[in-house]
């Protein structure tokens, strides 16, 4: 199995771009990089602990995604929803 840490940022980013590019390559780019679960999440996130555990990049990349749809999918609405009530 490949580790996320087994390659350099721009090594990485290399091969994203071929997948993005070759029109020939049919399969998830997590499947494409050879990566399991808690790898790809390493990946995704740039969690680059070299100590850290399983559970702590599940947690870390669970805080990193609550955020992401905080800021751009629940505030939007509520701000939607109080700008409705205001009329």
């Amino acid at each position: 199995m490949i580790k996320y840490l087994d390659k350099t940022p721009d090594e990485w980013e290399l091969l994203t771009e071929k997948w993005h590019e070759d029109k020939t390559i049919t399969c998830s780019l997590q499947e494409y990089l050879g990566l399991n679960d808690i790898e790809y999440r390493k990946f995704v996130f740039g969690i680059d602990d070299k100590d850290i555990s399983d559970t702590d990049v599940m947690e870390k990349s669970s805080e990193i995604i609550r955020g992401v749809v905080t800021e751009l999918v629940i505030k939007p609405k509520i701000q939607e929803f109080c700008e409705i009530i205001e009329r």
